[in-house]
């Protein structure tokens, strides 16, 4: 069971970075060793799990069902080390998350306490920025965006999806009327991004439907105009787990405009070789999936 199990990671490595070099450094082995147990693991099963494209491997019909089924194991392994006590002994030291600020005050410090309690000697920092680009620069050890990075120096996984909606104050619709359409929003008042925010696909689909709406203003932060829409200044697009069960804001339009992006785990490859390290991003991978629905509802 330990040499299947040990075959399975060396492909699990593979399939989660896509190439031999990466899978090598994030668990410690030759490249060649890799090679060998999957090559072992390809005859067992009598069937390709990759195709290789230069030097990327791609998973096959059948890899891809091997990938899902070798995760829950992987989390069943991980659970036993987590009941055996073994993990929590073992991490300590520092361990840095590059994360959007908006995500990092309403979602992430809330998975603190739980993180704390089960590692309480990981000195976790927690570095913020607005997007992809910026928060790779802060080279922290774990890094949480929206969109795919094709840096090599990462190992990366997609954890989920993050959506985005229309949102106005009832007290704003008291006073101006609630949209029926997009033709309608041209008479009321939005709050635009700005800068680094302005270059985000949601900013981009609601200027396309507002070309001729009053400006109220506009920002580069998500929390500034999180907190405009709710003083009632005036509608803006926000993702979904920043206004889950507020009294306050409701959803326009949500048929008609809905933004998704895919949300991303990254963890750099020096970063991998650490145990302290695997164990947040593991944390954070599992927080991710049992949140799920609470950063996009409905992926149809």
């Amino acid at each position: 069971m330990l040499k299947i199990w040990d075959d399975l990671r060396c492909f699990l490595a593979v399939a989660e970075t896509e190439r031999l070099s990466a899978a090598a450094q994030k668990i410690g082995k030759s490249q060649i060793s890799i090679v060998e147990q999957i090559e072992g693991l390809e005859e067992s099963l009598d069937a390709k799990l990759f195709i290789l494209f230069g030097e990327r491997f791609t998973k096959t019909e059948l890899g891809k069902i091997i990938f899902l089924l070798t995760l829950e194991i992987e989390e069943t392994v991980l659970d036993t080390e987590r009941f055996s006590g073994k993990r929590e002994s073992e991490a300590k030291g520092k361990v840095s998350i590059a994360i959007t600020e908006c995500m990092a005050s309403y979602w992430l410090v809330s998975k603190l306490p739980l993180l704390s309690q089960r590692y309480p000697k990981i000195d976790l920092e927690i570095l913020t920025g607005i997007n992809g680009v910026e928060l790779l620069e802060k080279k922290a050890d774990i890094t949480l965006c929206l969109g795919e990075t094709n840096s090599e120096m990462w190992s990366k996984r997609k954890v989920g999806w993050v959506e985005f909606g229309l949102y106005v104050s009832d007290e704003y619709l008291r006073k101006f009327g609630e949209p029926k359409n997009f033709g309608s929003l041209r008479n009321h008042r939005v709050i635009q991004a700005s800068r680094e925010l302005a270059n985000q696909s949601q900013a981009d689909a609601l200027r396309n439907v507002v070309e001729k709406s009053e400006i109220a203003f506009s920002t580069n932060s998500i929390l500034v105009q999180y907190m405009a829409a709710t003083d009632g200044l005036g509608i803006a697009v926000l993702p979904n787990y920043l206004v889950d069960g507020s009294l306050n804001l409701q959803r326009l339009l949500p048929a008609e405009f809905s933004i998704k992006h895919e949300l991303w785990l990254l963890c750099h490859h020096h970063s991998m070789e650490t145990s302290t390290s695997r164990y947040v991003l593991e944390f954070l991978t599992d927080s991710l999936k049992k949140d799920s629905q609470l950063f996009c509802r409905n992926l149809e």
